[in-house]
């Protein structure tokens, strides 16, 4: 037997553990002097199998007569070549097979999975067997077949529906069309980078107001409003980034709120559209006031680029005439391609279970960053995850290959310090490889 076998110790989960004498006198047996590319043999060759505890950084160096960075230097590089998972709670382990994965995670934003996109092709030559001849455009309300199936997915009993390029677009025209040239615009602070960017864009006064986990606090909206807010921008349910749901109790006291400020107007955006038909919000409540933006990319991808707004049949009539007037009209292709993927029932069926496997992916990282003692809540598809340094915590996951994004990109002002931004949309299910992004993460947040 081995110099490592004989000074093998089993942890409490049966993994084995080499003390550093042990390690370094296997070293020193095969004739392998750098560190690195000794311990990269002992993985390579199964003398240290899946999830086995290694000795700590400062035992190995004290054990090689070598500084504790330069160790460490090689634990980094090792982690980065997948050999290695540091968890908080734990230390080091020899990476699984199975989840090396974790390495080059683009998780700044949560994009939909390609794996998960319905059958695009399928989709169009329906659309254009059935339309050989596409129709002209030239209004903003959408084509018949487009309206059929808007109608089918109304998150409430609006007037009315327009086809829009995108959930950004709709904002755009909604602020254009029906506020003044300088207008005051309450939002929830944290909130979705990309309205942060286009409302910060914009010549208005923004206000922000408070979110906890059932949504928006009506106190702080009712100050947004008294001092002047003519409109509130919202997502009612898996708000990014903080993931809070509108709860029954929460729309009705922000109903109130509203009514008590009758100019006031309310933009609401649906993150998952297609992939959550029953989103909450505040459209029954308050009939008239609310346009509701459903986004369609992370159910269907970039194609077809269009989204649906809701709301009354005048709001919507004043959108449209902007709409003309900026040359922002959809095409014909995209209606009709929109139209056949809300209608389609295999469609619908993977809609559901793309919407099952997000789930999946966003509840593993999170109960696995609880377990590691990380405090996070929510739904949706973004993790909003409290750290000791944001962009310490960024640029450490960095050097492992798992890009994140720094909270003050989600917040108008100081709301997002001390928290990362996390997409879960393409982070790995439950299993080992979500277990070692979370001890990752954990690891770097603290």
């Amino acid at each position: 037997m081995s110099e490592a076998g004989d000074r093998a110790a089993t942890g409490h989960d049966g993994a084995v553990r080499l003390d550093a004498r042990a390690l370094v006198g296997e070293l020193d047996a095969r004739g392998i002097p750098a560190l690195r590319s000794g311990l990269a043999a002992l993985i390579d060759d199964g003398v240290l199998a899946p999830g086995s505890p290694l000795p700590t950084v400062r035992e190995i160096a004290a054990e090689l007569g070598i500084g504790v960075g330069t160790v460490a230097a090689v634990w980094a590089e090792l982690r980065r070549e997948g050999y290695l998972v540091t968890r908080r709670r734990g230390g080091s382990i020899v990476r699984g097979a199975d989840a090396a994965g974790i390495r080059d995670l683009e998780l700044r934003s949560a994009p939909a999975d390609p794996a998960l996109l319905p059958d695009l092709g399928a989709a169009l030559a329906a659309v254009l067997a059935e339309h050989p001849v596409l129709p002209g455009v030239r209004s903003a309300e959408p084509l018949p077949a487009l309206r059929r199936a808007a109608e089918r997915h109304r998150p409430f009993a609006a007037e009315s529906v327009a086809v829009v390029p995108s959930v950004r677009a709709a904002l755009h025209l909604v602020v254009s069309a029906l506020l003044p040239a300088r207008p005051v615009i309450a939002t929830v602070d944290p909130l979705c980078a990309r309205t942060a960017a286009a409302l910060a864009a914009m010549p208005a006064q923004l206000l922000p107001v408070d979110v906890d986990s059932e949504g928006p606090v009506p106190e702080s909206l009712a100050a947004a409003l008294a001092a002047g807010a003519e409109l509130f921008a919202y997502q009612p349910a898996w708000s990014v980034p903080t993931g809070a749901s509108l709860s029954a109790e929460r729309a009705e006291a922000l109903a109130v709120v509203v009514e008590a400020h009758p100019g006031a107007r309310v933009f609401e955006e649906n993150p998952a559209g297609p992939l959550r038909p029953d989103s909450p919000g505040l459209g029954a409540l308050l009939p008239g006031r609310v346009l509701h933006a459903a986004n369609t990319r992370r159910a269907f991808g970039a194609e077809p680029a269009a989204a649906l707004l809701y709301g009354s049949a005048a709001d919507l009539a004043a959108i449209g005439a902007v709409q003309r007037r900026e040359g922002t009209l959809v095409g014909a292709l995209s209606q009709l391609l929109l139209a056949q993927l809300l209608s389609d029932r295999e469609v619908g069926a993977g809609l559901r279970r793309a919407s099952a496997a997000y789930a999946v992916r966003h509840g593993a990282l999170r109960e696995g960053l609880n377990a590691n003692g990380v405090d996070v809540a929510g739904d949706g598809y973004f993790l909003w995850v409290p750290v000791g340094d944001a962009r310490r915590t960024a640029r450490a996951l960095a050097a492992d290959g798992i890009r994140i994004a720094i909270g003050s990109h989600s917040s108008l002002g100081s709301r997002g310090r001390g928290r990362v931004r996390i997409g879960t949309t393409l982070a790995p299910a439950a299993g080992d490889e979500s277990a070692a992004l979370a001890g990752a993460v954990a690891l770097a947040a603290s």
